[in-house]
């Protein structure tokens, strides 16, 4: 049973690094750094008060998230109850605003894209508790803007990814 979590733990693990990888290459085309009251149409009023935030592909050093092991386990803890019981599976798509001090600003997450509303509420939630190391342009922290896939699966259809090794100190599965 242990080493069957430790498994679920590492695939989930290795999936969240995987989109925020893909997330951070798909950002890497030619943007610009913007006034955040022109970065997103969508954004509200409170957006309008952030003086300068850089988009992903603008910064020199970009963010990293730290606190990855916590975020995994949010996913989990967030997935809505009756999907997760039916094995309905989604990726949402999360654009958000990374401060200076790597918080994310919970004025600035703006669910892009969702299969529903459920998933999109529990994304939202897990992106407001994640913390990164801050992207930086000249050696400075700098707000950034990233896009983020989410994906919600069910634990019990979580396989392992071929590129993680198992935990140290068990015997792989025959």
């Amino acid at each position: 049973m242990i080493l069957t979590m430790n498994r679920r733990r590492a695939a989930l693990l290795a999936a969240l690094a995987a989109a925020l990888a893909a997330a951070l290459a798909a950002a890497a085309s030619p943007a610009r750094a913007q006034d955040s009251t022109a970065t997103h149409p969508a954004a509200d009023s409170a957006q309008a008060q952030t003086p300068r935030a850089y988009e992903l592909a603008d910064v020199e050093a970009q963010p990293e998230l730290r606190n990855r092991a916590e975020a995994t386990a949010l996913v989990s803890r967030y997935y809505p109850r009756e999907m997760r019981r039916r094995g309905e599976t989604g990726v949402v798509t999360v654009r958000f605003l990374i401060l200076r001090d790597g918080t994310v600003d919970s004025t600035n997450v703006v669910v892009q894209s969702a299969p529903n509303e459920e998933f999109g509420e529990a994304a939202a939630r897990v992106v407001q508790h994640m913390r990164f190391r801050p992207a930086r342009v000249r050696r400075q922290p700098v707000p950034v803007w990233v896009v983020l896939p989410i994906l919600f699966q069910p634990e019990g259809g979580a396989a392992p990814s071929p590129d993680v090794p198992p935990p140290s100190g068990t015997a792989p599965r025959p």
